[in-house]
């Protein structure tokens, strides 16, 4: 029997619940490969985002997703490296399929970010016709911008800033739920966001705060609240 916060799902399917707006939810931690971090992935059923320069070993998680490292470089200031990501998208591919790529954006560009992206989905879907490709949308996209498109890929991925990220957020789920694709909330660290990020409708979260911080108790106190309307 699965139930949500709020009690009961019947039917609990990948278009949502009879019930609640609480759907199938997985959680990804970024980058966390040491034995102890593996160990408690397994025994909680959390995988893991890998970013480039980061883990190389997905085969240790239940499961995995592949960012493609456009934001660490823009924190970093450093140039997106375009060929260091398809090397690395390569190498993990042989080790075991992702649930989904992040595609390739440029952070804080908004719609030259969707531009951008359109372009390297088609790359990628020459490399790997079967990789399951998620678009990043972030500040300055509209749900009117995204629409045309969204049935191109298999997924949404929120980034953005976080302001914008928790205006916007449930809009994005809508979308990709009404196309029936699932929606993904990054850099989601904190107890009452992991639950915000389920009442609205999130399929899945990541947040490399966990492992750098040693804070698992926000996902341990975000599974037992019930009811939380603020982020």
């Amino acid at each position: 029997m699965i139930e949500c916060f709020d009690g009961e799902c019947r039917p609990w399917t990948k278009t949502g619940c009879s019930c609640c707006p609480i759907r199938p939810f997985k959680i990804y931690q970024g980058n966390g490969c040491s034995i102890k971090e593996r160990l408690y992935c397994k025994k909680n059923d959390i995988g893991v985002m890998i970013s480039p320069g980061g883990c190389t070993a997905p085969q240790n998680f239940n499961y995995y997703a592949i960012d493609n490292g456009a934001y660490s470089a823009w924190v970093n200031n450093f140039d997106w490296d375009a060929e260091g990501f398809k090397s690395y998208l390569r190498k993990l591919l042989k080790k075991k399929s992702p649930d989904f790529v992040v595609v390739p954006d440029k952070v804080a560009k908004g719609l030259e970010s969707l531009s951008f992206s359109i372009v390297w989905s088609s790359i990628l879907k020459d490399l790997y016709p079967d990789l399951n490709q998620y678009l990043a949308v972030q500040d300055g996209m509209t749900i009117a911008d995204v629409s045309p498109y969204v049935q191109n890929f298999g997924g949404i991925f929120v980034g953005g800033s976080l302001n914008w990220k928790i205006k916007t957020a449930e809009q994005w789920a809508n979308l990709a739920h009404k196309h029936q694709l699932f929606c993904h909330v990054g850099r989601v660290g904190t107890w009452n966001r992991i639950v915000w990020a389920m009442r609205i409708g999130a399929d899945s979260i990541d947040s490399s705060s966990w492992p750098q911080n040693n804070s698992w108790h926000h996902i341990e106190n975000a599974k037992k609240q019930k009811i939380l309307e603020v982020v």
